[in-house]
């Protein structure tokens, strides 16, 4: 492989976003997890949605598997709230396959998107390789990311679902990631976002994120996790001392 072609694999071969006016099409499908029963978050999101004036297509409220009705496997370790996010975000890969969606952007209930993020996203997206396979809006790095771009990281090992997008070949494979259980098995306490920061960890995908986050996350007691006062934008913050979070290392 030539430099140039190398570059290209590295970087990208131009902006993922060339104009603002392409931010409503930039995803196929935009969804939302949302437990049945929680009509209250989900009216609380949409709030922050029309608040935040969003920018991509219109947000499909997915309603999210219940751990509680639909139990975990016995080799299961991490709870049933996290197994229903476990099988919601599979159905929800599923569907996109099934329906030929080439990329997505799935929310949960709980994300928090900062007034003005319309702007925000754009200028982050006109800055991220065309070559992206995966998006992470928000989030906590475990591994040191690189840097790509002014604002702009490559991820090597991050958590967090709440707000994250795939494309093309990266649906299907995070897909069958998740639906991987002989390997899962070996670590029964991992989360979904746990499962696929071991396929950001395997260096094959282009998964790419700002610095420094965009979409913050409320904790259960509605506390905004990912935000510090006076920061437009919002920083994630190690939520537990053991968490190695690489936050304003890079």
């Amino acid at each position: 492989m030539g430099y140039y072609e190398a570059v290209i694999e590295r970087f990208g071969s131009g902006p993922a976003l060339s104009k603002i006016e392409d931010l409503p099409t930039f995803f196929d499908r935009v969804v939302c997890i949302n437990l049945d029963h929680r009509g209250d978050r989900w009216a609380r999101f949409q709030g922050n949605v029309i608040n935040s004036s969003w920018p991509f297509t219109s947000v499909e409220r997915f309603s999210a598997v219940d751990g509680k009705k639909v139990p975990p496997p016995f080799w299961w370790r991490a709870g049933a709230g996290a197994w229903g996010c476990f099988q919601s975000h599979i159905r929800i890969l599923e569907q996109a396959l099934h329906d030929e969606i080439n990329s997505i952007l799935i929310l949960e209930d709980d994300a928090v998107l900062p007034q003005g993020f319309s702007d925000l996203v754009a200028k982050f997206l006109m800055k991220v390789p065309k070559n992206w396979d995966g998006i992470m809006f928000g989030g906590q790095h475990l591994r040191k990311p690189e840097s790509v771009a002014d604002g702009v990281m490559r991820v090597r090992n991050s958590n967090r679902t709440h707000a994250h997008a795939l494309q093309g070949r990266y649906i299907q494979a995070a897909y069958q990631h998740l639906c991987d259980y002989p390997t899962h098995i070996q670590t029964p306490g991992h989360h979904v976002d746990h499962r696929l920061g071991v396929l950001h960890q395997g260096g094959q995908f282009h998964v790419y994120a700002p610095s420094p986050w965009l979409v913050g996350q409320r904790d259960g007691r509605g506390a905004r996790q990912g935000w510090r006062p006076g920061n437009q934008a919002g920083t994630h913050r190690c939520l537990r001392e053991q968490d190695r979070c690489f936050d304003r290392l890079y």
